[in-house]
């Protein structure tokens, strides 16, 4: 008894949820349906306007691609190499790179155990620069904020 009871409980709380399943999907459907007339609306509006030209639209697609071509074109030129051989062994320049480091962290060194820069940070010409000039407004006019204060 107390089976065919809970049974029977189920089968109602089973028919509710469906039926509280199918109202939620009617509303959906409602507004999908809302949705797709205002859309309708707008593809038709901007459809008979010349923004959204067939013709236009392949025309500007075009001169897009064309651009993109002469930019690539561009990128070419810009990326060839001149006076540089063919033939040009890759580990005799990582020999020569590594070389040069080398060069530098000893110079590097030196100059920390010396307590002076490398050699290519070194000016050979050291000049006494001359000193700003001064502007005679800016100086006028500090001197006349003191005065009037």
């Amino acid at each position: 008894m107390y089976e065919a009871q809970r049974d029977k409980l189920q089968e109602q709380a089973f028919s509710a949820q469906s039926m509280a399943f199918t109202s939620q999907q009617m509303q959906d459907s409602a507004a999908q349906v809302a949705a797709m007339r205002a859309a309708h609306g707008d593809m038709k509006r901007l459809l008979g306007t010349r923004e959204l030209d067939v013709a236009q639209v392949d025309k500007l697609a075009d001169e897009m691609e064309d651009l993109r071509a002469l930019a690539g074109e561009v990128q070419d030129a810009l990326g060839r190499t001149y006076d540089v051989p063919d033939d040009v062994d890759e580990a005799d320049l990582l020999g020569e790179l590594d070389a040069l480091e080398a060069e530098m962290g000893a110079e590097g060194a030196e100059a920390v155990a010396t307590g002076s820069a490398p050699s290519y940070l070194q000016d050979d010409n050291e000049e006494e620069l001359p000193s700003a000039p001064e502007d005679r407004r800016t100086r006028v006019g500090v001197e006349d904020r003191r005065t009037a204060a």
